[in-house]
C-alpha cells in the first residue's frame, strides 16, 4: 500500500489498484507500518469492509498460461486489536463476478500485533477471474501493510526475512 495516487469519486485518496468498499467504513493512509512507507487503515462501523483486487485467470490466449485448476495463495500482513475481525478471502469467479469457489484464511488473533494471514485456494476449472479480498468483519480499526496474491503454495521455504527483504 505504498502507492496512493488515486482519488475516489468522493474526493478521497486511496491506494492504487485497489477497490475499497463498506458502507460507513473509513479508509485512510497511515504511516504506521511493519515496513514500507504507508499502510491502509480500515475502520469498520456496522458493515463488513473489503479491500479487493481482481486478477484475470488467463495471462494470454495460450491455455498453458492459465491459473485454472492451479493453486494460488492470498497473503496479508495485518495489525488488529480485535480477535476474529480480519481475514483474507480468495474466490474464483466467472466473467460476471459470480462466485464459483471460495477459500478463507483463519482470523487474526488480535492483541494489536502484526500477523500474517494466508489462504491457499485452488482456482476453479471454469474461472475467468480470481478476487483477492482483505476483510474487516467486526467493528474496529485495523492496519493492512501487505495484501498480495501469489501463484503456488507460499511455504516457509519461499518466504524471506520480513525485517529486511520484500518477498
Amino acid at each position: 500500500f505504498d502507492q496512493w495516487g488515486v482519488v475516489s469519486t468522493g474526493g478521497v485518496l486511496q491506494p492504487d489498484s485497489w477497490t475499497l468498499a463498506g458502507a460507513s467504513g473509513v479508509f485512510t493512509r497511515s504511516t504506521t507500518t511493519r515496513r514500507g512507507r504507508y499502510s491502509l487503515s480500515a475502520q469498520r462501523v456496522g458493515t463488513t469492509l473489503t479491500i479487493e483486487v481482481v486478477v484475470p485467470v488467463l495471462y494470454s490466449a495460450a491455455s498453458q498460461d492459465s491459473l485454472r485448476s492451479r493453486t494460488v495463495t492470498g497473503v496479508a500482513v495485518v495489525r488488529s486489536a480485535q480477535a476474529s475481525s480480519c481475514r483474507v478471502r480468495v474466490t474464483s469467479e466467472d466473467g460476471s463476478g459470480v462466485v464459483l469457489s471460495t477459500t478463507n484464511s483463519g482470523y487474526h488473533a488480535g492483541g494489536g500485533t502484526w500477523s500474517e494471514l494466508s489462504a491457499e485456494h485452488t482456482v476453479h476449472a471454469s474461472a475467468e477471474q480470481v478476487r483477492l479480498s482483505g476483510r474487516v468483519e467486526v467493528d474496529e480499526t485495523s492496519l493492512w501493510d501487505e495484501l498480495a496474491l501469489s501463484e503456488g503454495v507460499l511455504g516457509d521455504s519461499l518466504r524471506r526475512d520480513v525485517a529486511t527483504t520484500e518477498w
